[in-house]
């Protein structure tokens, strides 16, 4: 079976196998991401060239026999043993899998009917119809659908190929998200057929009446399309459940199964046994070094069977293996894990590519949206590099190579022995305009037509999220600067945006480089600021930065050509220069998590009702950018957790917001922490403190500023002064009392915290008896239809 796996686990990247009459076939990369639900699948994801750390995750489509499972999970172990037992292993069932899994092929995932005989079809099946439904924003799955109009709905998107012409077919009540996750899809599956066939988008005005679409259905219109799908997951039901803890062990001779009882935490681990632990929504497999060889294969099965006493399938829930001293960052939080001692990593990664402090913790459910940190070669190939302006391509000189502007978009081309067919990344810088977005895509491909013919691997990057490779071709640095040039469509008063001051303050966290606002509040205690000024340049040290980022300033210093040399300016002891050039000592992002360097990662969540039913979702190696202003995120640094709240968030996406950051901070993977005890803020979007900003590199106070209109910066001016408030106040809006004459007026101009659907809880007691001539015990003991019709009566329906 070695001669399988060959390679397999040298080199950073993914790698795809199926299970075909039980036997691994490797996937060519051409068809990453597509997975038929009849098979099996098992994917290896390699960090670091030289390797240092891997995932295993085997795939079970919805149809796959029970033998084809059996052979993956075995497989999985075989492939284990060869990266010397090191891997974290996870079992993927089809929709419901990991962001991390997710995170590994480019636009989500594909299901395609059927299994390894479906895939072997003849080449005179190749036009036949496919109808896709795309679902999600973030983690997209696409799935092969009937190819009728009983599988729209009104709330996705969907995807008909026809080979000749892509249709993409936008709902009525799908959201901006889903639509721009659509065309992308869309335009990959062009890339697929050669460029050859037509894209055509159905959007608003004809999404019931396309009639060459319909017809393709069988159908002349859409009017009998149903109504915006609600999901019913069975994982909604588990992440209400406690979490519990579970030791394997036949140290008696038998193997038993015992619940550990709570609270608990990491020193209830044992090196000699197995342990599971059920957070709910997800279940880990902790295999201790010294457990025997029974009890280690015996920690599915029991997994298998505490899932069936709880009828659930195992198809319904995730399953993460993870061997001792491998735990990731959620099975730390769950058990009140201590943070890690810090220390240096002097190892460089070929050409400069260090490992970064993200990459120290394997996080369970890793979004890292780094293009699975693609590393084919070592990066000391050939480069070319071209910046996007007014539609074409301005080639970019050799000693500014690496060097970008957050305002424009950039083509690079790479080559090397080793890459015969070649990459083209286009960089995206996060202030770029939307044209110089979509042209960076369009001429990327024109790059690869002429210096590639067609067959080079084509690569999209956002500012912050490069991937490794990426990095290495720039000797494992990227300096970012502000500004950028004008739209390509541009008025009289567009302008190029560039500093031409003197003075530049960058932020050097990690890899990367990145101009920030030249001002005191800037700063971080956990990063390397370099402070550049007509006079002096300054390298400004945070307590808690370390030596490695020291380095990358000094080679940032070379990248930029700074005419004099770095003074150290430790923080604490700066002197009154470097606070002038700064405009003055102000308030700045500190405190313990930023000083302590403690590689404990602060965690982020996403908090949305856009599903039909309130979800939370981990969020790794965040930046700016994971902030969703249509939705609730919170962020939990250890010493403070913050509710931040998006400008488009509904009402009932805040309150139960609040609700999770209360339950989150009591429980196993808050840390058990008191309420009372903790520090919990809710921040408005566009009113961030230093405290909050300080976790995210190269906070830009002007990100959001590009997609505002007028009715959005009028909400943010007449929004209360309060932009940052207590959870326990924000919390009391839900449960304030209001006279009746305001609680019937139109839900539009109701006062903010009001739940519109139950406007009677907010009347005291005496109110309520007065309105309703009854006790509020006596109306909880009616029927639904009954006070809807007394709510209906009082003007308070």
């Amino acid at each position: 079976m070695v001669s399988v796996y060959e390679d397999a686990g040298t080199k950073e990247g993914v790698l795809v196998w199926r299970i075909i009459k039980m036997r691994l076939t490797p996937v060519p990369m051409s068809e990453f991401g597509s997975f038929y639900s009849g098979d099996c699948y098992l994917v290896l994801k390699t960090y670091g060239t030289p390797a240092r750390s891997w995932n295993i995750h085997f795939w079970i489509g919805k149809e796959a026999s029970n033998d084809e499972i059996t052979a993956a999970a075995f497989e999985a172990v075989q492939l284990d043993r060869h990266v010397d037992g090191k891997a974290v292993q996870f079992r993927e069932t089809q929709e419901k899998e990991s962001s991390q899994f997710i995170s590994y092929f480019r636009h989500g995932l594909r299901y395609l009917d059927g299994g390894a005989d479906s895939a072997l079809k003849k080449a005179t099946d190749a036009k036949e119809k496919r109808l896709y439904h795309v679902k999600g924003a973030k983690n997209i799955r696409m799935r092969q659908v009937p190819l009728s109009i009983d599988s729209l709905n009104k709330g996705d998107v969907f995807i008909l190929d026809t080979v000749d012409v892509i249709y993409i077919w936008n709902g009525p009540e799908s959201n901006n998200r889903e639509k721009i996750k659509g065309a992308e899809i869309g335009r990959d599956i062009r890339a697929e057929h050669g460029h050859k066939s037509r894209l055509e988008i159905i959007d608003a005005d004809e999404w019931a009446t396309h009639s060459t679409f319909f017809g393709h259905l069988g159908v002349r219109s859409g009017l009998t399309i149903k109504e915006a799908a609600v999901d019913d997951d069975t994982e909604i039901e588990r992440k209400i459940t406690r979490t519990r803890l579970f030791r394997v062990s036949d140290a008696s001779g038998v193997l038993k199964v015992d619940e550990i009882k709570p609270p608990f935490s990491y020193k209830d681990l044992d090196t000699n046994d197995c342990f599971y632990l059920d957070l709910g929504h997800e279940m880990y497999a902790w295999i201790g070094r010294k457990c025997t060889k029974n009890e280690r294969e015996q920690v599915w099965t029991t997994i298998d069977k505490y899932l069936a006493g709880l009828k659930l399938s195992t198809r319904d829930v995730r399953v993460t293996k993870i061997n001792e001293g491998m735990e990731t960052a959620l099975f730390k939080a769950a058990l009140n894990w201590p943070p890690s001692t810090p220390t240096e990593n002097t190892d460089i990664i070929n050409k400069g590519v260090a490992r970064t402090r993200a990459d120290s913790i394997a996080l369970p459910e890793l979004k890292t949206s780094q293009l699975s940190r693609y590393m084919p070669d070592d990066g000391t190939g050939e480069r070319k590099v071209w910046k996007v302006e007014r539609f074409s391509l301005v080639e970019v000189p050799k000693e500014d190579h690496g060097i970008f502007y957050s305002g424009d978009s950039y083509v690079v081309h790479y080559k090397s022995r080793s890459i015969t067919n070649g990459v083209v990344y286009f960089w995206l810088g996060w202030t770029s305009t939307t044209d110089e977005k979509s042209s960076a895509a369009i001429l990327a491909t024109q790059v690869d037509q002429q210096e590639c013919k067609g067959k080079a691997t084509q690569v999209r990057v956002v500012q912050s999220k490069e991937p490794a490779h990426f990095l290495s071709i720039f000797d494992g640095l990227v300096v970012t600067l502000t500004g950028g040039a004008a739209s390509g469509f541009k008025g009289r008063k567009d302008q190029d945006t560039y500093d031409l001051d003197g003075t530049r303050l960058f932020q050097i966290r990690n890899q990367s480089a990145a101009q920030v606002e030249e001002a005191a509040s800037s700063l971080n205690s956990n990063d390397v600021f370099i402070l550049e000024t007509p006079a002096k340049n300054y390298m400004w040290l945070g307590q808690g930065s370390n030596t490695r980022e020291k380095a990358t300033a000094v080679e940032c210093s070379k990248r930029l050509r700074l005419k004099t040399p770095l003074d150290l300016m430790y923080e604490g002891k700066e002197t009154a220069d470097f606070w002038k050039a700064l405009g003055g000592k102000t308030e700045y992002a500190t405190g313990t998590s930023l000083i302590k360097n403690e590689i404990r990662t602060a965690l982020l969540f996403h908090c949305s009702n856009a599903r039909g039913y309130f979800h939370t979702e981990h969020v790794p190696d965040f930046t700016q950018a994971d902030l969703e202003p249509s939705d609730v995120m919170i962020l939990d640094t250890f010493d403070e957790v913050y509710v931040w709240v998006g400008e488009g968030a509904n009402d009932q996406e805040k309150k139960k917001s609040l609700d999770f950051a209360i339950k989150y901070v009591t429980s196993e993977l808050g840390g058990r922490r008191s309420v009372d005890d903790t520090s919990m803020f809710v921040v408005k979007q566009g009113f961030e403190p230093v405290n909050f900003t300080g976790h995210f590199a190269s906070w830009d106070k002007s990100y959001w500023q590009v997609n505002y209109n007028y009715e959005i910066l009028k909400k943010q001016l007449t929004v209360n002064s309060d932009s940052v408030s207590s959870l326990k106040d924000e919390m009391s809006k839900y449960d304030r009392k209001y006279p009746v004459d305001i609680l019937r007026q139109h839900k539009d101009d109701l006062p903010d915290g009001i739940d519109a659907v139950h406007k009677e809880k907010h009347l005291t007691d005496t109110d309520f008896e007065t309105v309703f001539s009854m006790t509020r015990t006596a109306f909880d003991n009616l029927s639904p239809w009954k006070k809807a019709d007394h709510k209906r009566r009082v003007g308070l329906f």
